[in-house]
């Protein structure tokens, strides 16, 4: 079985893009041949720090004989008046490479066809010519550029063969030869042909699959070892072998969070633990690449890591002499956006948010955490290590003797930063954080400072996750829309006012809110149930949630049904709110005035509901049968305007009953139809 093996050896890529780059690499290669009609077994693109591989085994030797019919000229102008060929005949027949063609009829008439026999190289030729190009016009997200040239990293050496024969590429003005190169410091390795060049990659003990470095790095770590941490380490890697060391002792009385923090952000490495109750750092797992010298290598990063500590030590030291409360005046010149000022003034925004909402009173604690929550990013550890950002809050505020609660609150606000972070485990924490994001999320807004998932310099699409899940999963004394009205409030209060009206601004922060929301219930339920349950603006996620929750037990049922169908004849004659309210006395049948009477019951009982549950799933459908006796027995539509009018108004009273909770035109059927 003939196989195909490319290597292009580059300086090395940051591990930061190997994942995604990998998986594009590998579906666009697979398109690549299957594009250009290679028929073959299996294709397979392998990234490590210096060399990107692409395989193919079972490749034909000749590219698949195809042929394709091409559309040319309409035969009116093909041929001229005595049935000779024109000018724009010949031109598509010597593009074609053909002298022959057919004519077929077609709704716009009769057209010139010919039959075209496309290409048909064998691989040297096929990969000499056109594999360059398709690799240089791969669209990565950052080159470099050197001379004249531009790729990810620059091009060093290239290794192709298809079977034992070497193939002629070249790239970027380097041309293959028969080797590769290993690890840094390490000889040129002969290839000799495709099968040989795997055999050497492991003689060698050079890993080119990302899965089976992070696999074998996997195996000789404790279970709880940060998964990307080992990811980060077999993206830095092409031989992995994992070393233990130890933690120097002079820095026991170092916070164990500064020490960890130093062994695995700064120098990529596994701090080990002295037990799930002694969290003090005992020694450390390293990952070096190849077979070195372990007691040289282990030497130099303990060397390294004790030079951190030390930096890490004396920064602490020097932050413990002046007080956390005393931070909050140097984030005056600490900007936060450039539109909406300083973190000082951030700060004390959320001040003023929590008076609008009148929290003080219930959370006498707050204010405390609100002033003293980003004061450490004042301080000159967090300057050197950003990572330990409301960490390092927490262990200041501790030492200075603040309340535990707030200490707490100080580090768990920052939280989830991401989807598998864990939630604020205190109501401080909690309140904090949401008034935070909202806070962030506002001044975007108000700014039109736009975001989306590739373009995010400011973090506001996780800003606005996090929030949407401390409200879907957190108790709050306040509603979404409530918060960005105090937010809205408060910037209008300061300096920087905002630069529309709160209409404009509530409307594109539910944008974004509504958004985010519906993508992440959708997830999880019928997308049709998430948009019925979706009525008001800024509508809290945790009240959309239940809906969607209770819709899905009741949607296969038949009064569910009924009450969808219902709701959609009443959006159907009823487009807008009427002018009048119902007026009992004018209504004149006994449907109707039963239907009014079932609506007055059936709005008293949900007033009295304080949980969204299936009792008032239950009390909606008592309005099935009123309105279908209404419907069978009333014209709505009477010639009379008076009572034509106060139908309408009823049908609008029973609509907007249910659009308390539901949109429910917004139900598909089978079918795959609205009602």
């Amino acid at each position: 079985m003939k196989q195909l093996i490319i290597e292009i050896g580059v300086e090395e890529m940051p591990s930061s893009v190997m994942k995604d780059l990998n998986i594009e690499l590998d579906q666009s290669f697979a398109s690549f041949l299957k594009q250009h009609r290679w028929e073959h077994d299996e294709s397979k693109v392998h990234l490590s720090p210096r060399r990107m591989v692409f395989s193919a085994q079972g490749l034909k030797e000749q590219q698949t004989a195809e042929t394709q019919k091409v559309k040319g000229p309409p035969l009116r102008i093909a041929l001229d008046d005595k049935g000779n060929p024109t000018q724009a005949l010949k031109g598509f027949l010597s593009r074609c490479g053909t002298d022959q063609w057919h004519q077929e009829e077609t709704p716009q008439g009769a057209y010139c066809y010919a039959t075209v026999t496309l290409d048909n190289m064998n691989v040297a030729t096929f990969f000499t010519q056109v594999f360059a190009e398709y690799i240089l016009r791969f669209p990565f997200k950052k080159k470099m550029r050197w001379g004249n040239y531009s790729f990810i990293r620059p091009v060093r050496w290239i290794c192709a063969y298809y079977d034992s024969l070497l193939l002629p590429l070249e790239l970027l003005g380097v041309k293959s030869e028969s080797f590769v190169r290993g690890l840094h410091g390490q000889e040129e390795i002969p290839i000799q042909s495709a099968e040989d060049y795997w055999n050497k990659m492991k003689e060698h003990q050079l890993i080119l699959d990302m899965q089976d470095r992070i696999d074998l790095i996997r195996r000789h770590l404790p279970l709880n070892a940060d998964p990307q941490l080992v990811e980060e380490n077999a993206n830095r890697t092409e031989s992995p072998f994992v070393l233990e060391a130890a933690a120097p002792s002079s820095f026991s009385g170092l916070p164990h969070e500064i020490v960890y923090t130093v062994i695995s952000n700064q120098m990529k490495c596994f701090p080990r633990e002295k037990s799930r109750e002694d969290k003090s750092i005992k020694g450390f797992l390293l990952v070096m690449n190849g077979q070195k010298d372990k007691n040289l290598v282990r030497k130099g990063f303990e060397k390294v890591i004790t030079a951190r500590l030390n930096d890490a030590k004396y920064f602490y030291e020097q932050d413990m002499k002046t007080p956390l409360s005393e931070g909050l005046e140097k984030l005056k010149s600490m900007i936060f956006m450039e539109q909406i000022g300083s973190i000082y003034d951030k700060v004390h925004r959320l001040v003023k948010i929590a008076e609008i909402l009148h929290l003080e009173s219930q959370y006498p604690l707050l204010k405390q955490v609100l002033l003293l929550m980003k004061n450490d990013l004042s301080t000159s550890l967090v300057a050197e290590l950003p990572e330990l950002q409301g960490v390092l809050g927490r262990i200041y505020a501790e030492n200075e003797k603040v309340a535990h609660e707030v200490a707490d609150a100080i580090q768990d606000h920052y939280h989830p930063r991401s989807e598998g972070d864990p939630l604020p485990h205190n109501e401080l924490a909690v309140l904090a954080g949401a008034l935070d994001r909202a806070d962030t999320l506002s001044g975007a807004a108000g700014w039109n400072i736009p975001f989306s998932g590739s373009v995010d310099p400011m973090g506001l699409r996780r800003c606005l996750n996090g929030l949407i899940r401390i409200f879907t999963h957190c108790t709050l004394p306040f509603e979404p829309k409530m918060l960005f009205e105090s937010c809205y409030e408060a910037y209008k209060e300061s300096d920087l006012n905002l630069s529309m009206d709160k209409e404009k601004f509530i409307s594109i922060v539910d944008e974004w809110f509504s958004q985010k929301v519906y993508a992440h219930l959708s997830q999880h339920w019928r997308y049709d149930m998430v948009q019925a349950s979706m009525v008001s603006k800024l509508e809290n996620p945790k009240n959309i949630a239940q809906k969607v929750q209770l819709l899905s037990e009741v949607g296969e049922k038949k009064e569910f049904r009924t009450l969808c169908e219902s709701y959609t004849r009443i959006q159907n004659i009823v487009k807008k709110k009427p002018a009048h309210e119902v007026q009992f006395q004018s209504l004149e049948e006994d449907q109707e005035r039963n239907l009014y009477e079932s609506f007055k019951r059936i709005e008293a009982k949900l007033d009295q509901l304080s949980a969204l549950n299936m009792e008032m799933l239950n009390h909606l459908f008592e309005l099935n049968q009123p309105v279908e006796d209404f419907f069978e027995h009333v014209f709505v539509m009477s010639e009379d305007e008076n009572i034509r009018k106060n139908r309408c108004s009823l049908l609008y009273a029973v609509k907007q009953l249910i659009n308390r909770y539901f949109d429910l035109s917004r139900i598909v059927f089978e079918g795959g139809k609205t009602l």
